[in-house]
């Protein structure tokens, strides 16, 4: 699940993604996107987010991800350098932080390790 409320930015997220195998599902609204998300948690393998967005920030949608699913891993792809101070805790549930612009090969790495890292805390 990737959701950026710019649509260009969420297009070249989910090409990226696709292009190395992946399913992706992509929302411009957190809103939106918790809603199917919390409808079936298990369903989904990882969320990539933008902090910076009209009504619930990063931080709080993945606040909101985590009462839906405390396993799920979260990448947070941000433009923000001052994320953290914006984000009203420390330690905000981020697997891993890309700066933008991001690369494929970043943000494939951090997919990657993001769901491998999900698979080896589940034990399978």
């Amino acid at each position: 699940l990737v959701v950026d409320d710019q649509e260009d930015l969420l297009a070249v997220l989910t090409t990226f993604l696709e292009q190395a195998g992946a399913e992706v599902a992509p929302a411009t609204d957190p809103r939106d996107a918790l809603e199917v998300l919390s409808e079936d948690p298990a369903a989904w393998d990882l969320v990539i987010t933008d902090f910076d967005m009209p009504g619930m920030n990063g931080a709080e949608f993945a606040g909101a991800i985590r009462k839906a699913s405390a396993t799920l891993p979260i990448v947070l792809v941000t433009a923000l350098p001052g994320w953290k101070g914006r984000s009203g805790k420390e330690g905000a549930p981020f697997v891993a932080v890309l700066g933008k612009p991001v690369t494929r090969e970043a943000l494939v790495t951090a997919a990657e390790a993001a769901i491998a890292s999900r698979l080896l805390t589940k034990g399978t």
